[in-house]
Formats: structure tokens, sequence, C-alpha cells
């Protein structure tokens, strides 16, 4: 009796789904797709732990910056300093992103002028940014990073652990050439054009490097002023022509304890 009752039972579901069927003949096309979609779901998720980016990627937009935020100006002033020792956390692209606006980016839309004064106006220096995935060159126009070079070049930018150590690094460098060239315009003939151009770069450099301080220091970030670069190297990644490099400067979360 209990078989009998299990076949009708049975033979009671196989009717229902054929009247189902009947009614939607996709069904089981349906279902089939749902599986297959699952599938390919599983198939290609990334494994834990995996690069988001195996390969650089050309461009990187970069996030609006904040305006009406941070710390008070006096209280980052208070609390800049260089750190040299950094853990490896990495450093998230909001955090980078305001930085990099803070160092060199527009700051007044209307006319172009930027978060760092710059001799007439000409803009001749450029940041650069060095992480594990490339280097890339900091466009304050439109906001991005293009590649300059692929892969980690971290380690031949100086031979400082802090430089080594660090998740990213900002390289600033200055075409003093072009600055020559539009001085030469206004003061025709001047023989102190050409040293007044390295001067004036370095002064853009400074002010850059301490808007860096300054925004590391608000978003809660460390950071340090290297000198001691590996000028060759750097002149080879970034394709240099006549370029002057000023300064590197690693950013990161500073290393708490041994």
């Amino acid at each position: 009796m209990r078989k009998r009752d299990e076949g009708k039972k049975e033979e009671a579901g196989e009717k229902r789904r054929k009247r189902m069927n009947r009614r939607c003949p996709i069904a089981p096309f349906l279902s089939l797709a749902l599986l297959v979609l699952a599938a390919l779901a599983v198939i290609s998720r990334p494994a834990a732990g995996a690069e988001p980016h195996s390969s650089p990627r050309q461009e990187i937009f970069l996030l609006k910056p904040e305006t009406s935020s941070g710390l008070p100006l006096h209280q980052a002033l208070s609390q800049r300093r260089s750190v040299r020792s950094f853990s490896p956390e990495e450093v998230g692209w909001k955090d980078i992103s305001q930085i990099l606006w803070a160092a060199d980016g527009i700051s007044r839309p209307e006319s172009g002028k930027r978060t760092a004064p710059s001799p007439m106006a000409t803009y001749p220096t450029t940041i650069y940014l060095a992480n594990r995935e490339g280097i890339y060159r900091f466009d304050p126009q439109q906001m991005k990073l293009t590649l300059i070079a692929g892969g980690d070049h971290r380690s031949r930018l100086s031979d400082q652990k802090s430089v080594q150590a660090a998740p990213l690094s900002l390289i600033v460098v200055s075409d003093t050439g072009r600055l020559r060239q539009t001085m030469d315009q206004r003061w025709k003939g001047n023989p102190e054009n050409e040293k007044l151009s390295l001067h004036f770069c370095a002064i853009e450099a400074g002010a850059i490097a301490q808007n860096i301080y300054l925004e590391a220091t608000s978003l809660g970030l460390a950071t340090v002023l290297v000198g001691g670069f590996n000028r060759k190297e750097i002149e080879e990644l970034l394709h240099l022509k006549g370029e002057t490099v000023f300064l590197v400067m690693p950013i990161g979360h500073e290393k708490i304890g041994p």
C-alpha cells in the first residue's frame, strides 16, 4: 500500500510539472539558464587575496576632492612632522586623490589657478606617483593619472628605507627650460634668467612639498621629504629630457613599534 501511495504521489507530481510546462513552455530553459549563470559567477569570481589588477591601468581617474573637511590649518601645522618608518598598509584612492589635489590641483576652475604658487602662473612642475602598479603622471586639469612605466619601480627611486617601505611615493619634477623660455620673452637678454628659472622652480617644488605634508597630516597619514634619491634612475624611468627632479616624498601609514 505504501509503495502504491508513493507511486501515486510521483505520478501526481509529474502531471503538475507537465501542466506548468504547458502553461510556461520556456520554464525548463529558464531553469537551465539560471544554473549556467550561477556556474559562471563561481568561475569568474576572483580568488581571495588575488590582485585586483594583474596589469597596470593606463589611466586612473581620481575622486573629487573635499574642500570643507579635514583638520583646521593651525592644527595640521602643529602636527606636521617627518616620518621615515612606514607600514605595508595601502593608501586608499580617496586619500591619494585628496593629496594630489592638495599638492598642486586646480583650486579656482574659472582661471585654472592651483593650490601651489607658480612663477608667472606657468606651472612648470609635474607630480609623478609610483606604486606597485607602475609610475603615473598626475594631470591636475582632468584629475587623472596616466601610466608612464608599468611595474613596481619603487626600489629604484632611492636607497633610503622610507622610500623602499612606503606603499607609494610622489616625485616632484620641474621643466626649468620651459620656464626660462617664458622669462626670456618677458626679460629678454637678462643673463640671470637661467639661474632664476631654477630658483623659481625650486620655490614652487617647496610649496608643493608643504602642501603634501599638510594634507597627509590632515588625513592621518605620514610622509617625509627625501632629497637623497637616485636621479639617473628616475630620469630614465620618467623619460625626462632636461627636466629637474627636486624631491621624492614617500607616503603611507606610520609603522608603530619594531
